[in-house]
């Protein structure tokens, strides 16, 4: 049967929503509860559990069965989640991530949990999600988000709205949003997503920090990238294109992934009429990823991982200078006396084929 959406003409698109999960059921419920408010007819959400140690796996089918309780920890958040969906809610239960072909055939407007035998970080665990959708669902785009947002409700009928008429005309392939900060409402994280300076290795994310006063309604800024945080993709350009790379585990891979797709005539573009509100940081334990806080994973991989990619796509024009640059950075470390970071980041100079080791 056809479902029509209620808000625009054109028939509603199927989306498959990929939320992945770390350490992190509280968020996650929220984020949940918040999607399943959406105004969009036609949805289901994946949650892929990335080898939690917090028994994330009980907590979260707990809450589907209605023994735990979400509450907004702001007033402005209490029409995002309360009242809370009734319970109990079905899930659709997959342990074997080798093989991650439904038994039940696709889900429609449900809940499919899928536990990862192994935490190999934020591309694999969204790839065992997309990888579930491609062989499971009839879904024609996939919306990844990170576990600590919460989305307003009109949110993905927007971005489909918009998305649909883009690609009329041309491929588009990633769709971003307007993210602004949960704990701060009123500022902008960022317009979709960020640029990138190729020469340097760093990205930039466009209205950082701003207040929101409207200043990007209906503005067209340039993007080199849209933030991983919410990508609203076309199925069409994960099978072109490929699924994410895994081997930069955290930072970079939405960057690497778009610049694979505009090498086969692939668009990115952001709406800022559709909103999401992001915990940034909680997906890697409440890291904001800006120094004094970010922790040494995140140091470690944001530079090893500007190598990573700079060797991928412009060996021959910037790799000298992004060398220069995580020089720069660890010179850096030594001045603040963090000499063990110093020596850790010293690796990604050497070895890029090497990942962060906690012992």
């Amino acid at each position: 049967m056809t479902i029509l959406c209620d808000d625009f003409n054109t028939k509603c698109k199927h989306v498959a929503i990929v939320v992945l999960n770390y350490n992190g059921w509280q968020d996650t419920i929220s984020c949940i509860e918040s999607l399943l408010k959406l105004d969009y007819s036609s949805y289901e959400i994946i949650v892929v559990d990335n080898k939690s140690t917090d028994e994330s796996l009980s907590k979260i089918e707990s809450w589907a069965n209605g023994n735990i309780q979400v509450k907004a920890d702001s007033i402005y958040f209490t029409r995002f989640i309360e009242p809370n969906i009734k319970k109990p809610l079905k899930v659709s239960f997959v342990n074997n991530t080798d093989s991650v072909c439904a038994e039940d055939g696709p889900s429609s407007n449900g809940i499919t949990l899928i536990s990862s035998a192994n935490n190999r970080g934020y591309a694999a665990g969204n790839n065992i999600g997309i990888s579930y959708i491609l062989l499971n669902s009839i879904a024609e785009y996939v919306w990844i988000l990170n576990n600590d947002v919460v989305v307003d409700p009109k949110s993905l009928t927007i971005m489909v709205d918009y998305i649909e008429k883009r690609t009329s005309t041309e491929k588009c392939g990633i769709l971003g949003c307007k993210i602004k900060y949960y704990h701060n409402p009123n500022l902008i994280q960022c317009i979709g997503g960020a640029t990138y300076n190729a020469r340097w290795g760093l990205a930039h994310q466009v209205g950082n920090e701003e207040i929101d006063k409207g200043q990007y309604n209906d503005k067209r800024v340039h993007l080199d990238f849209i933030t991983g945080a919410s990508m609203l993709v076309d199925v069409a350009f994960i099978k072109d294109v490929g699924l994410l790379e895994e081997d930069y585990f955290i930072y970079c891979e939405e960057t690497d992934w778009y610049l694979r797709g505009k090498k086969n005539g692939w668009n990115l573009d952001y709406t800022d009429k559709a909103v999401i509100y992001h915990k940034e940081g909680a997906t890697i334990h409440g890291n904001s990823g800006k120094l004094p806080y970010r922790s040494l994973l995140s140091d470690f991989y944001y530079c090893r991982n500007r190598i990573l990619l700079t060797k991928s796509f412009f060996p021959k024009t910037y790799l000298p200078t992004v060398y220069m640059s995580v020089i720069a950075t660890i010179l850096n470390r030594i001045r603040r006396r963090q000499f063990n970071r110093a020596k850790i980041l010293t690796i990604s100079l050497f070895n890029i084929n090497k990942h962060f080791k906690t012992s």
